[in-house]
């Protein structure tokens, strides 16, 4: 059995002991339990709500309606609003997300403008054709 000094009053303690056996003063600390840094920091939801309003800008460019957009558009615009200065990567996505969203609005918009011209053009050269019926 080996000898060591107290932490608190200095005498000889036996390095089994848990306590001094002269003031009572724990020996033996327990393991401090230290977080393992894993080089990750957690995602935020503003970073999140950008990720998804980008996620649904670029799914309406294939398969979206109007309605689509105009959500991307939204949460985009939550997203860059809700964003501090310490998050570019998700400031950066959500400006993304509202330019694409916004391009897209405006050619839907164009697009049946164009459509409704085409078609009101339509019916009226085919309109006295149905009248002499």
């Amino acid at each position: 059995m080996s000898m060591t000094t107290c932490r608190e009053c200095g005498g000889e303690v036996s390095t089994l002991a848990e306590t001094c056996p002269h003031c009572g003063a724990p020996q033996h600390q327990p393991p401090a339990q230290t977080e393992e840094p894993t080089g990750k920091k957690p995602i935020s939801t503003k970073k999140i709500l950008s990720i998804i309003a980008l996620s649904l800008a670029g799914v309406s460019l294939l398969f979206g309606g109007l309605g689509m957009r105009i959500a991307a558009l939204v949460i985009g615009i939550i997203s860059y609003r809700s964003t501090d200065g310490d998050e570019k990567e998700a400031e950066t996505y959500a400006k993304i997300a509202i330019i694409v969203s916004a391009v897209l609005i405006g050619l839907s918009l164009f697009a049946l403008l164009v459509w409704g011209r085409i078609a009101v053009d339509i019916f009226h050269a085919a309109a006295p054709y149905f009248r002499s019926m």
